[in-house]
């Protein structure tokens, strides 16, 4: 976001991977995450000190998120609306603030930058974290439903490619030369109404990449910013498409599986309805034997009643 701020990249996918990761395969693969951005971190970073402390936040930031999500019965399907508001809350805006603290503090400790700068690099450490989740998290989610996606025919994925152009040309052409950021939503409303998760989450993406660069060259709405102001616009313009896009679907998949439920209802209705029917057709043409009801069978005899002549030996 500027060479006075060093290598910072206001959009982090691998916090979005991470958090995937731990929550579908489990805590175990902390370590693993921790290793994985060892690498990337040296490379980065000018000693081994800073590096190995910005692993640990980058693993410390989503095993916060995971606890969190499975604290308030998070589901990877996003199939409910309290799983996209606590996806995007706390496993994007809450959790997040433990690596933005802790990355730029390791920096300021080991000299890497000037307290001047602590501020701003914090806030562009939880952006990238923030975008990264909000990206890349629905869109590795919605992959999992790959039975799914193995019986949408060509014009499905015809119709999602084009979606996905739009997703690109169209946010690029209005923040370059409109200014605007509005005809985001459409399209993220019509791939929700259209195939829900599966058309949403790619959108979403594209369309983060495409606000981050504008964001970061400094071009359309952000003209003129300093970075803690384009950092808060990045989180508000993805925060609130991504939180859009995620009710649009889960209403529209919500809608269509009581469509389902109510179809099915009604098919076993019809079913047990018919089954009915051809019963009573079949016991009036004396095919079926006539079942007594309850109140024509004989009654049991009593235990406590004695036979006619007999007196009970209690009697007096």
């Amino acid at each position: 976001m500027g060479s006075s701020i060093g290598n910072m990249s206001p959009f982090w996918p691998a916090s979005g991977v991470a958090l995937v990761a731990l929550m579908v395969f489990g805590l175990r693969v902390a370590p693993g995450i921790m290793l994985g951005s060892l690498p990337l971190e040296l490379a980065l970073a000018p000693t081994i000190v800073p590096a190995v402390g910005a692993s640990v936040g980058d693993t410390l930031g989503p095993l916060c998120g995971c606890l969190l999500l499975r604290w308030v019965g998070f589901r990877p399907e996003l199939d409910r609306f309290k799983d996209a508001v606590a996806l995007v809350v706390l496993g994007a805006f809450v959790a997040t603030l433990v690596n933005a603290f802790f990355g730029p503090t390791i920096l300021l400790l080991t000299d890497q930058i000037p307290e001047r700068l602590f501020g701003p690099t914090l806030l562009i450490f939880w952006t990238g974290d923030v975008i990264g989740v909000l990206a890349a998290a629905p869109l590795l989610f919605s992959l999992r439903r790959f039975p799914q996606l193995r019986t949408m025919g060509w014009r499905a994925w015809a119709e999602i490619g084009l979606l996905a152009a739009v997703s690109f040309v169209v946010p690029f052409v209005e923040l370059r030369e409109v200014g605007l950021f509005f005809l985001a939503f459409p399209i993220i409303a019509w791939a929700a109404l259209r195939y829900q998760l599966i058309a949403v989450t790619p959108c979403t993406f594209i369309i983060a990449v495409v606000v981050v660069d504008a964001a970061t060259r400094g071009v359309g709405p952000f003209a003129g910013d300093d970075v803690m102001r384009r950092m808060v616009e990045l989180q508000l313009l993805n925060g609130s498409l991504v939180l859009g896009g995620l009710f649009f679907a889960v209403v529209i998949s919500q809608r269509d599986r009581a469509r389902l439920d109510i179809e099915r209802a009604c098919t076993r209705l019809t079913e047990v309805i018919e089954h009915i029917e051809d019963h009573e057709s079949l016991l009036q043409a004396g095919k079926l034997p006539y079942v007594k009801a309850a109140s024509e069978l004989p009654r049991p005899p009593d235990p406590q009643e004695s036979p006619q002549g007999e007196r009970s030996p209690n009697s007096g």
